[in-house]
Formats: structure tokens, C-alpha cells, sequence
């Protein structure tokens, strides 16, 4: 007997709670990433620094690969005419720069991803934090990302309010 009034109470708990989630509502919002990536000037100023702060190693780079290209026009150009001693001089410093041009590229390339990498995650956590705060203001129960959706209804996008307090 004890068995059936606990199973009861329980049938009875589980009743009385979905009935209350049940009559509340919940509204729902997204925000549209690739609109904030466009128009958020928070992103155009980190794009910028992160332009000025690899403008120097970007130049070495380029100043490499024309080195580079220089060697080969002229190795290809004066082949012919050069002596084996002259043209293997010419090799062994062409391999020489295609080596440092190499080197310095992969640096330049590994640099400019860890600190993009590093820019997003900054930019992603006030995106989320932002995105709270909007939610809070708005009284939403969820955000979603836009592009993840297959059917938007009624959800209330906050992209635009996001992009203003990111400014």
C-alpha cells in the first residue's frame, strides 16, 4: 500500500511540474554572425591592428619571394650563357633564399593565425557576453545563431542590438 501512494505522490509531482513548465512561455532570439562580422566596427579596428602589427613581416616576406623570383629569372634567363661554376653558385643560392623565403613565411603565417585565433576569441566572448545581456534586457529564454536555424518563427533577432553595444 505504501508502494502505491509513493508511486502516486510521484505521477502526481511529475503532473503538477509539467503543468507549470507547460503554461510558461518562452521566447526565443538569434543573432546573425556574419552580419555582425560585417558591421561591427570592433571587428574592422581588430582587423586593422592586426594589419599594422604584421605589415612589417608581411613586407620581409614579399621582399623574400622577389629576391626569390629575381634568382630564377635570371638563372633562367642566363643558363645558357653561364659557366657551371657561376650556375652552381646561382643554384646552391637560389635553394639558399627558397629556404629562408620558406622559413619565414611559415613564421609569418603561424604568427598572423595564433593572433587572429586570439582576436576572435576575444571578439566571440563579448559577442556572447553582449548577446546575454540583450537576451536579459529583451526577457528571451534562448539565443540562437541564425545559420544553425531551419525555421526561425517567432524568434525576436538581436543581431542589430548586439552590433550597437558592440560599438
Amino acid at each position: 500500500m505504501k508502494k502505491i501512494t509513493l508511486i502516486c505522490l510521484i505521477i502526481l509531482g511529475i503532473f503538477c511540474i509539467t503543468n507549470t513548465y507547460a503554461d510558461t512561455t518562452a521566447k526565443f532570439g538569434m543573432i546573425d554572425i556574419q552580419k555582425i562580422m560585417q558591421k561591427s566596427p570592433r571587428i574592422k579596428a581588430a582587423g586593422d591592428r592586426l594589419k599594422d602589427k604584421f605589415a612589417s613581416q608581411q613586407k620581409k616576406v614579399i621582399a623574400k619571394q622577389q629576391e626569390l623570383k629575381g634568382l630564377l629569372d635570371k638563372f633562367n634567363r642566363d643558363a645558357s650563357i653561364m659557366s657551371d661554376s657561376v650556375k652552381q653558385k646561382l643554384q646552391k643560392r637560389i635553394l639558399s633564399v627558397r629556404k629562408e623565403y620558406t622559413i619565414i613565411t611559415q613564421k609569418y603565417e603561424q604568427n598572423l593565425v595564433l593572433a587572429q585565433r586570439k582576436e576572435m576569441q576575444k571578439i566571440s566572448d563579448e559577442v556572447q557576453r553582449i548577446s546575454g545581456k540583450v537576451a536579459k534586457q529583451e526577457q528571451l529564454s534562448m539565443v540562437f545563431l541564425k545559420h544553425a536555424l531551419v525555421f526561425t518563427g517567432n524568434a525576436k533577432d538581436i543581431t542589430n542590438q548586439v552590433i550597437k553595444e558592440m560599438k
